[in-house]
């Protein structure tokens, strides 16, 4: 599995440039902040002597001393402003400060005419755990037109015009061991037939993430952080789809706590997909997501929710010194992308989505009682009779499949449900429980001879 993990971060490597689109905001906004801060101190000393004139010459003397103080309070007040937010310009600076220019090396690389579509300068990450992150800077999309001839094959024989997506991307290990990472990258395109990954030559080599990750032999030492870019072409029809859509959606990486890569339980859990939203309405669209639990209708951006009901739970039952505690539910109208939709045509009326988030923390000192997280099922039961089984197909894998809860482990999962809009509209009002089934580690049933239901909602 290494070597094949290897052989796919071959593939890739990235780079994406936003200094240029950063800088003279952040100069623009120190500069006029700048002059505000005078025009007020100006303010303030005519305000001071008009008082000055009013009073007596003892009072002027006061007020004129006064208006100096108050100058150079005003004044020191200014250059501290202007010190503060040219820190945080060089902190974005930082940032985003490459070495090259992006376009030039596109430029000179495709020997195309170039023009910026879309800018995202804010951070996605993917993960973010226990020091340790992975994340997306931002990334540009650019159209090409009048592309060399060089690259006939990477554009599908569509010179004319074509697409680049530029990808920068984060590394982080603030932990005092070592891990393992690697790129296996993929872009896809609603409407397109296929998926895209890194497209080599565009960018110097040593901007480019995966020769730097190869460079570390697939290891982050400690304390350590890595960026580095990705660019992927896109051919005319493809970029067509993108614009359309609004959005790529992006597989990121992978990150190992195992530095040999041996072990495949150190995975830690990446999700699946991750979207990159390419216009204002998308990033708003993705914005509202955060407030949805993240089951697989979110997650693979299979289409959009809008939310009917939600609630919380709290409510804790234990079999085996396993603590099982249903945190909330929510009740969700989904309604899925033009790709996905055939696959709903036998729900009448649309689809209506239960998303149940639950805990398992282990309490056991028994190897017997080791928990199979991943393996944790359920039956919804509406009005106490009628009852839904779990959809696998849309849990998330928020720990790694093979993750086995020892005694002090724990963990957040997502039980999911999937029922006819007329038949919610039926059972509306009556009354939702959870019956959740726990397994241990050899695929047994350990809530047997006890239940483990749970009451998400009383009858109205």
């Amino acid at each position: 599995m290494k070597k094949t993990l290897r052989m796919f971060s071959a593939f890739v490597s990235t780079s994406l440039l936003l200094v240029g689109a950063v800088n003279p905001i952040f100069a623009q906004e120190s500069s006029s902040e700048a002059e505000s801060a005078q025009e007020e101190s100006a303010e303030e000393s005519d305000a001071a002597e008009e008082s000055g004139e009013e009073s007596s010459d003892a009072e002027d003397a006061d007020a004129s001393e006064g208006s100096d103080s108050s100058e150079e309070e005003a004044a020191e007040e200014s250059e501290e402003e202007t010190e503060a937010e040219g820190s945080e310009e060089e902190s974005a600076s930082e940032k985003f400060d490459f070495e090259y220019d992006i376009e030039a090396a596109l430029k000179e690389s495709t020997q195309a005419e170039i023009s910026e579509l879309f800018t995202s300068l804010e951070g996605l990450e993917a993960y973010n755990q226990d020091g340790i992150s992975y994340k997306i800077d931002g990334y540009k999309l650019y159209e090409l037109k009048n592309i060399s001839r060089d690259w006939d094959t990477v554009f599908d024989k569509q010179r004319e015009r074509g697409g680049m997506l530029v990808v920068q991307i984060t590394y982080t290990n603030d932990t005092d061991k070592p891990i393992f990472i690697g790129q296996s990258s993929k872009y896809s395109v609603i409407g397109a037939d296929r998926s895209y990954s890194h497209s080599s030559q565009f960018i110097p080599d040593e901007e480019a993430l995966t020769n730097k990750i190869i460079a570390l032999e697939n290891v982050l030492p400690a304390g350590e952080s890595i960026t580095g870019y990705e660019t992927v072409a896109l051919p005319a029809d493809v970029l067509d789809h993108v614009l359309e859509n609004g959005e790529i959606t992006y597989k990121p990486g992978y990150i190992s706590l195992d530095e040999t890569d041996e072990d495949n339980s150190k995975w830690v859990s990446m999700p699946e997909q991750v979207v990159l939203p390419l216009s204002e309405d998308n990033m708003e669209k993705q914005a509202a997501k955060g407030e949805f639990y993240p089951d697989k209708f979110i997650t693979d951006n299979l289409g959009t929710k809008e939310m009917l009901e939600e609630g919380e739970v709290n409510e804790t039952l234990t079999v085996e010194d396993v603590d099982v505690t249903v945190n909330g539910y929510q009740i969700t109208e989904f309604t899925p992308n033009k790709e996905e939709a055939p696959k709903y045509a036998n729900f009448k009326d649309g689809v209506v989505v239960y998303t149940v988030e639950y805990t398992i923390e282990n309490n056991s000192s028994q190897e017997e009682d080791q928990v199979k997280f991943m393996n944790t099922n359920g039956n919804l039961i509406l009005n106490e009779s009628i009852q839904y089984d779990q959809q696998s197909t849309f849990v998330p894998e928020v720990v790694p499949d093979d993750t086995v809860l020892a005694e002090g482990d724990s963990a957040t999962g997502y039980l999911v449900f999937t029922i006819s809009k007329d038949d919610y509209e039926i059972y509306k009002g009556r009354s939702i429980m959870v019956d959740v089934n726990v397994y241990d580690k050899d695929f047994r049933t350990m809530n047997d001879y006890q239940t483990l239901i749970f009451t998400l909602k009383a009858a109205e």
